[in-house]
């Protein structure tokens, strides 16, 4: 909107350093005249030791046995319930999907302003899906490692946290191809992308990705992924760096 735009402006000709948290952000400032000498790319990060395959494997697999689960192929989502984050999308595709495959579940964490609407859409396979609220950072590698797959279907999203954990956690992701979320998946290595908003794009990734049978050859690139470029103790430092560059 105009409004935004002018506010943008004013906030970025008012910085002396931006942190962006994904190099498409970083390229949005510059389209706004912003230096790059002047940025500084911090893709956040995680805890490696808490979000990692061993604390989610196991406790994954217990979580999934207590649903009755432990056969079936398990969908993982723990995006806000909210229009930018997409997950009316998930809840539409998988209401398709799960007619066509009797094997697939879905484990929707969190809550939001589209509560009702999610809840409606969901309520005819109801029986196959699973509403564990929010859950806290202390237990959420258990519930990652009770996904066979990771959903991010969010329309706009920087480095997204949640994905970052879930890769950690050695989680194949599937997430839709915006430019954010295209800088971490890479389709073949740790999941696929599908067609942002698009319902059947995701039911049909949904359905492939759940007899792929290099699922976990991509949960083993994502935690090397994460290692790489995740690990919240080596991006910190870049943080401290805006600071410094900010100061001089």
């Amino acid at each position: 909107s105009p409004w935004m735009r002018f506010a943008t402006t004013y906030t970025l000709e008012k910085s002396d350093v931006l942190v962006a948290d994904c190099q498409t952000v970083a390229n949005e400032a510059a389209s706004y005249g912003f230096p790059l000498e002047q940025m500084v790319r911090f893709p956040w990060g995680v805890d490696l030791a808490h979000f990692s395959p061993e604390n989610a494997a196991g406790p994954g697999l217990a979580l999934k046995k207590s649903l009755g689960w432990e056969d079936q192929f398990v969908l993982f989502c723990n995006r806000t319930w909210s229009k930018p984050h997409g997950v009316m999308v998930l809840a539409e595709a998988f209401a398709v999907a799960s007619q066509k495959c009797a094997d697939l579940r879905l484990l929707l964490a969190g809550d939001g302003l589209q509560s009702e609407q999610v809840r409606r859409i969901l309520a005819p396979v109801e029986e196959v899906t699973h509403f564990p609220g929010w859950v806290d950072n202390e237990d959420l590698p258990r519930y990652y490692g009770a996904g066979d797959l990771f959903v991010s279907p969010s329309h706009y999203d920087g480095s997204s946290i949640s994905l970052l954990e879930a890769l950690a956690c050695g989680r194949p992701a599937l997430v839709s191809d915006i430019p954010s979320n295209r800088e971490w998946v890479i389709p073949g290595q740790v999941g696929d992308w599908f067609t942002d908003g698009d319902v059947a794009s995701l039911e049909t990734k949904m359905l492939s990705l759940a007899s792929d049978p290099n699922l976990s050859a991509y949960g083993e690139h994502a935690r090397e992924l994460a290692e790489a470029r995740a690990d919240w103790d080596v991006n910190f430092q870049k943080l401290l760096f805006a600071y410094e560059l900010a100061a001089r």
